[in-house]
C-alpha cells in the first residue's frame, strides 16, 4: 500500500466519525503493520459516503476534537517499524537477592538479614531490633535516597539522649550497607551530630536502696539482694558487679575495682610482706579509716604522690636508670589492682564530701603510668560533676582552697629545700592570693617537716614495706599515712595517722 493510498483510507475514516450521530461511542483503532514479506492486495478506493441528515435542533451535537493520526516518513522502512514495536525490554542482571525498593522499610528487611549473618547473640540482635523498628515506624515510607540530615535530627528529639544514639548508630549502619549494595549514594546519617545527655544524674540514698533491698527479698531470684549488698559494699556499677567471680575473694577481702603497687618484700628481709593483695587490703583499709576520722569537710583531696606503681611496664625495671626490681606478677594484675584501690578510695571520699579532687603525681618509678592515670580517671568521672582530675603536664600541682595554698611534687625532680621558690615562679597568680601555702612531697619514704618563708614543706612516709632494695641500703622509716584539714583561711588545723598496724585484729 502506497503512502498516498493508506492517507485516503485514514482520511475517510476520520470523517466517517465525525459523522457519527452523538452518543455514538467509536470503537478504538488497531493499526496492523504488516511485514513486507507479505503480499498486499491493491487498494480499491472506498465508496463515497452520505452525510446523514442533521439531528433535531432540540438534541445539538457537540464538535469532537478531531483525531491527529501521526503520518509515517514517506521513506519510512515498515522492518524499521517492526522492530521498535517487537523488541523487547532490557532485562536487569540476575543478583543473589531482589533489589529493595525505593522505600526505607524495604531496605530495613534486606538490612535485618545482614546483620543476622554477622554472627550477633540473640539479646544484641533484639537490642538492634528496637532500634531498627523505631527507625520504621518513623522514616519507612520516605524513599531510602531521598532522606535528609534535617529529617534524621528531627527524629532523634523523639526520643531519650540515650536512645538517640543508639538509633543513631544504627541509621548509619543502614546506610554503610545500603551504599555497599547499590540502594544508596550518600549516608545521611554521617552529618547528623550525636545528641549530647544532659549531665543529671541522682544519688542513690539509703531510703531508696533499703526499698529496693526489701522488694528484691520477695523475688524469686536469690540472687538480687546478694547483689545489691554486693553493690553497697564495694561501690562498683552493675557492669563490674557482673563479672565479679568466687576467685576475686582473697585472704577473706574482696579485690574491688581499682588496686596498686606491685612490689614483693619478704618480711625476713624487711621486717614485713608486702605484696599485690597485702597493698590492696592496707590501702583501701588505711584510707576509710581516715575518711571516717577525719573532721567533716566540704571538699577532699586525694593526693596520690607518685610511685604508685612500683614498675612502668612489663619489665620490672626502674624507668630512668634500669634497676631490677622485685615484682609481684604480671603488670596487667599490678594495673588491674592498682585501679580497683584508686576507684574504692575515690568511692569512699565521695560518701563524705560534696566535692573530691584527684591528684595521680608522676613518680620516678611510674613516669608513664601517671599519665594513663590520669587520662583514665578523668574520663571515667568526666560525666560526675563532684569529681576533678588535677591536670599538669609538669610533675608540679597546685590546689587552691581559698587563701590556702597547697602543692603537691613527688620529689625525685628537686630537693625540699628548693620547692618554695620553684612553686612561686611556677604558680605566681596562687602565690599572690593566698597567705597559707603548703607543698606535699615524698620520695624519701621517711617523714620531714621544715618550715622556709613563705611556705612549709611536708614529706611524707610510705605505707608500704621495705624491699630488698630498701633493706639492704639500711633506710629505716615508719610506716604511716596521714591525713590533713586545712582550713580555707586558717591552713592546716588537723591531722589523723594511720599505720598498717591498725587494721591487724586486736
Amino acid at each position: 500500500m502506497t503512502a498516498e493510498a493508506l492517507a485516503g483510507v485514514l482520511e475517510s475514516i476520520a470523517f466517517a466519525i465525525r459523522s457519527l450521530p452523538a452518543g455514538v461511542q467509536a470503537a478504538p483503532a488497531i493499526a496492523h503493520v504488516i511485514p513486507a514479506q507479505a503480499s498486499v492486495p491493491a487498494p480499491v478506493p472506498p465508496a463515497p459516503i452520505q452525510a446523514p441528515p442533521a439531528p433535531a435542533p432540540s438534541a445539538p451535537e457537540p464538535e469532537p476534537a478531531p483525531a491527529v493520526e501521526p503520518e509515517p516518513e514517506p521513506d519510512a522502512d515498515p522492518d524499521d517499524l517492526d522492530d521498535d514495536l517487537d523488541e523487547e525490554p532490557e532485562q536487569p542482571a540476575a543478583t543473589d537477592r531482589a533489589p529493595a525498593s525505593d522505600s526505607m522499610a524495604a531496605w530495613l528487611k534486606t538490612f535485618r538479614s545482614i546483620i543476622g549473618e554477622r554472627g550477633y547473640s540473640a539479646q544484641t540482635l533484639k537490642n538492634r531490633g528496637t532500634c531498627i523498628n523505631f527507625i520504621a515506624h518513623q522514616l519507612g515510607k520516605r524513599p531510602l535516597r531521598a532522606i535528609k540530615p534535617h529529617e534524621i535530627a528531627t527524629v532523634l528529639k523523639l526520643c531519650s539522649p540515650h536512645k538517640a544514639g543508639r538509633v543513631l548508630m544504627e541509621l548509619r549502619d543502614v546506610y554503610v550497607e545500603a551504599i555497599a549494595n547499590g540502594e544508596a549514594e550518600t549516608n545521611p546519617a554521617a552529618h547528623v551530630k550525636k545528641p549530647s545527655a544532659p549531665g543529671l544524674r541522682k544519688r542513690l540514698t539509703l531510703e531508696t536502696w533499703q526499698a529496693m533491698l526489701t522488694k528484691a527479698k520477695t523475688s524469686n531470684q536469690q540472687w538480687l539482694p546478694l547483689m545489691l549488698l554486693l553493690g553497697l559494699h564495694t561501690g562498683q556499677r552493675r557492669a563490674d558487679l557482673a563479672k565479679m567471680r568466687f576467685d576475686d575473694v582473697v585472704d577473706g577481702h574482696l579485690r574491688v575495682t581499682d588496686c596498686h603497687v606491685g612490689m614483693l618484700a619478704w618480711h625476713k628481709e624487711g621486717g614485713a610482706d608486702w605484696d599485690v593483695s597485702i597493698a590492696e587490703r592496707t590501702l583501701t583499709g588505711c584510707f576509710s579509716h581516715m575518711v571516717e576520722a577525719a573532721p567533716r569537710a566540704a571538699s577532699c583531696v586525694i593526693a596520690q604522690l607518685g610511685d604508685f606503681l612500683h614498675s612502668d611496664g612489663l619489665q620490672p625495671v626502674t624507668p630512668t636508670s634500669g634497676h631490677v626490681l622485685d615484682q609481684d606478677g604480671r603488670f596487667s594484675k599490678i594495673v588491674q589492682a592498682a585501679i580497683r584501690v584508686l576507684r574504692s578510695i575515690v568511692t569512699t571520699a565521695l560518701t563524705r564530701h560534696r566535692r573530691v579532687f584527684v591528684l595521680m603525681a608522676e613518680g620516678n618509678h611510674d613516669l608513664a603510668s601517671s599519665v594513663w592515670l590520669r587520662c583514665m580517671f578523668k574520663a571515667l568521672y568526666e560525666n560526675e560533676p563532684r569529681v576533678t582530675v588535677i591536670e599538669s603536664e609538669l610533675p608540679y600541682y597546685v590546689h587552691q582552697h581559698g587563701s590556702t595554698m597547697i602543692g603537691f611534687h613527688h620529689g625525685h625532680m628537686k630537693r625540699n629545700d628548693d620547692l618554695p621558690l620553684l612553686f612561686a615562679a611556677q604558680f605566681p597568680r596562687v602565690w599572690g592570693s593566698t597567705v597559707k601555702r603548703y607543698a606535699h612531697t615524698g620520695h624519701r619514704h621517711h617523714h620531714e617537716e621544715k618550715e622556709h618563708s613563705g611556705m612549709t614543706v611536708i614529706q611524707h612516709p610510705t605505707l608500704a614495706a621495705r624491699d630488698a632494695y630498701a633493706a639492704r641500703g639500711g633506710w629505716l622509716a615508719e610506716r604511716q599515712a596521714t591525713a590533713m584539714t586545712f582550713h580555707e583561711r586558717f591552713g592546716l588545723v588537723a591531722r589523723n595517722t594511720v599505720t598498717p598496724e591498725m587494721l591487724e585484729p586486736a
